[in-house]
């Protein structure tokens, strides 16, 4: 019997998306510790280049791997409230200038 080897290509873990005209970042991790850098000699063996990452798991017995997923956005303010803001500001720098 040998070891199950899984290998992750590296940028496979991000990943981006478009809903309803916002994207949406993903990011995946891993949080067993199971992740890890695997030796030349077993990314070969999974047909992966060298420095590969993954994890292998005896024939046969339960090796547990448990992920997360963080999904984010940015949202941008609409034009019309950055004006707004700007507007504001310079009234509020004119405001300072005249009182005495």
């Amino acid at each position: 019997m040998c070891d199950d080897i899984f290998v992750i290509a590296l940028g496979a873990l991000d990943f981006s998306f478009v809903f309803d005209g916002i994207t949406y970042d993903v990011t995946i991790f891993e949080t067993t510790a199971s992740l890890l850098g695997l030796s030349d000699e077993a990314c070969a063996r999974a047909g992966a280049p060298s420095s590969c990452i993954g994890f292998q798991t005896p024939e046969r017995l339960f090796t547990p791997a448990s992920f997360a997923f963080a999904v984010s956005t940015v949202l941008l303010p609409e034009p019309g409230i950055l004006a707004l803001l700007g507007l504001g500001l310079v009234l509020l720098g004119r405001a300072r200038r005249t009182t005495p």
